[in-house]
């Protein structure tokens, strides 16, 4: 018996809370790390299921059965003749055990498991391709073609990366939604963004590897377009991952672009909608591994404050529910580097553990949980040529009590009531 699921978009309409967070005087600096959802899908099962469901899930842990929406309307689960296929147990986004074949699950993991790939594979495989090959073959004609090309669109990633045709195609592959259904992803959306301006969106915490955002701003498998139709979020990383070949094509295809100061003010100024995306915390937000607080890097982060002010770009606080638990972090391996290494370097590796495909115990792919990611509603900033240190950090006074507000609003929802949120 094979089963099939229906699913719709849903608004989270929440009411403000008020949290007042006091922030520090740092530095002035650009550091815009990466580096810098999705389908709800309600599902009729027993109520046995229902509590073991909540009993390991966090996001569900916290909530009443009556909070749970047992209606049709929905979405509903209807049983097909057909040949019997083996049934396994996925989490879905809204707390029920979804039944799904076998072939959906490979290809929901293949998925992740191919743009995990691109970041860590790609480059290296392609460099051999171009640089190793030709020296078998004898026929450097292509390896030259393309480093013209590579020389000639070396700026790209900050000018917007690509867009067009290209950047619409890779958007609404198949593959976005497998990936989406993985988790699964929702995206929870709070206020409107009106096409009428250009925006930030800042994003917390980071996690191992922002899943979260991924899926839920550079495809459509989430149904981003469907919610803020007129948006065009591209999201910020690192340079260095722009320059491998075969990985800067494809990712700058999926809507990515340089994260440094001069992209920024590239998209910044573009025409309105333009929505740069990115993962205020960086790098120094991997590092999470407490399952009691969460830790988000901002009172340092002054440089992107200082350009939405000298754009009149709004500020609109993202933050993905579940981020953080979907690795688990090797606590006495990653103690005893930092104890060695970061006092030396600066920093030290973070070694952590997923699951597999087949089982769920030990592996790269990151664990099968729920990932809430709440935009919030948008920060009025008014353009100033040159703001003061004042206007900066009264804009960022300002950003982090919304996002500590956005957190204490869904926190209950979405199994994060018992941690508590610190500002750095």
């Amino acid at each position: 018996m094979s089963y099939r699921c229906s699913s719709k978009l849903v608004e989270d309409k929440s009411e403000k809370s008020e949290d007042v967070l006091d922030s520090t005087t740092v530095d002035d600096d650009y550091e815009f790390g990466l580096e810098s959802s999705r389908l709800s899908v309600s599902t009729s099962f027993s109520e046995t299921d229902c509590c073991y469901q909540r009993r390991t899930d966090p996001c569900l842990m916290n909530r009443s059965d009556s909070e749970d929406d047992y209606s049709s309307a929905n979405s509903d689960i209807q049983a097909e003749d057909g040949t019997l296929e083996r049934e396994i147990i996925q989490f879905g986004s809204s707390g029920r055990l979804l039944s799904k074949n076998w072939k959906s699950l490979l290809l929901e993991a293949l998925s992740v498991l191919m743009l995990i790939s691109i970041f860590l594979f790609l480059g290296v495989l392609s460099m051999c391709f171009l640089f190793v090959f030709p020296f078998f073959t004898g026929n450097w004609y292509f390896t030259m073609a393309y480093l013209a090309f590579w020389l000639w669109d070396f700026n790209a990633g900050r000018q917007g990366g690509r867009s067009g045709w290209f950047e619409k195609f890779m958007r609404n592959q198949s593959f976005w939604k497998h990936f989406v259904n993985y988790f699964p992803i929702k995206i929870v959306k709070t206020a409107d963004i009106l096409p009428n301006k250009n925006y930030i969106l800042c994003s917390h915490p980071h996690g191992i590897i922002c899943f979260g955002v991924f899926g839920a701003f550079l495809g459509e498998g989430a149904g981003f377009s469907k919610l803020f139709p007129g948006i065009r979020p591209k999201l910020l990383t690192l340079d260095g991952s722009l320059i491998l070949p075969g990985t800067r094509e494809l990712i700058m295809g999926m809507s990515i672009c340089s994260a440094s100061k001069s992209s920024l003010e590239y998209l910044l100024k573009s025409p309105a909608g333009s929505a740069p995306l990115l993962v205020v915390g960086g790098l120094p937000e991997i590092a999470n591994p407490d399952k009691d607080k969460i830790t988000l890097v901002i009172k340092k982060r002054k440089g992107f404050i200082k350009l939405a002010l000298q754009h009149g770009a709004d500020l609109v606080p993202v933050f993905t529910f579940g981020e953080i638990d979907l690795f688990s972090h090797l606590r006495t391996i990653n103690s005893y580097l930092q104890g060695l290494l970061k006092q030396w370097v600066g920093f030290s590796p973070i070694f952590f553990k997923g699951r597999g495909i087949l089982q769920g115990q030990i592996g790269a792919l990151p664990q099968r949980r729920s990932l809430h990611v709440v935009v919030g509603r948008p920060i009025s900033v008014e353009k100033t040529d040159k703001p003061t240190i004042e206007d900066i950090e009264r804009l960022q006074e300002k950003y982090i009590q919304s996002t500590v507000q956005l957190y204490q609003e869904h926190k209950h929802k979405y199994g994060h009531s018992d941690r508590q949120l610190i500002i750095t």
